[in-house]
């Protein structure tokens, strides 16, 4: 063997390893992939799941009463864009943490709730209750992202109550209709 064809020969050989390792790595990788999407519908229908039993048997229903929390309740969760659930949660994440600290602070500040009662609604201690409220006062005062958002919740609870006149006003002006009717009858 000559030494021309063995250099041939030794490129050849090194030509097939490089082919034999690119299609190893395109096999991982696909691999790879397949465990990922495999992954992600595994969460996405976790999900699904926790959706489905948070609307089916929610920790809080807001819907089936008249209370002014409730109002307080529905205002922050569409102000920061969560679910009541996410209020009554353990979760600490900032989002979440701020809507918890604006319910405590609206509830304690405009409707004037005492703090084992705003404790025993999202299942708390009135200690928490206490810190909350602090922790609350001062973000409003030195963060303007959150006292921007406050603002917006607190308006927002505010047309609630507006609606909500209305319709008391509405019901009163039909039955004063009525009893004035019957009279001229």
């Amino acid at each position: 063997m000559d030494l021309h064809n063995a250099y041939d020969f030794r490129r050849e050989i090194q030509k097939n390893m490089n082919q034999y390792q690119d299609l190893h790595n395109s096999k991982q990788e696909n691999r790879r992939l397949r465990l990922l999407i495999i992954e992600q519908k595994n969460q996405y229908e976790k999900l699904i799941n926790d959706l489905r039993r948070e609307i089916l048997r929610p920790k809080i229903d807001i819907t089936q009463t008249s209370a002014k929390w409730a109002d307080v309740m529905r205002a922050v969760c569409q102000i920061y864009n969560i679910t009541p659930d996410d209020i009554y949660s353990k979760n600490r994440t900032q989002h979440i943490l701020y809507a918890r600290h604006t319910f405590n602070y609206i509830c304690r500040r405009t409707l004037r709730m005492s703090l084992e009662s705003i404790g025993r609604i999202i299942n708390r201690d009135h200690s928490t209750i206490i810190h909350s409220v602090r922790q609350t006062q001062d973000l409003i005062e030195y963060d303007r992202n959150f006292a921007k958002t406050y603002q917006q919740a607190h308006g927002l609870l505010d047309s609630y109550c507006n609606e909500e006149s209305t319709i008391v006003d509405t019901h009163l002006e039909r039955r004063e209709r009525c009893v004035a009717h019957e009279e001229a009858i």
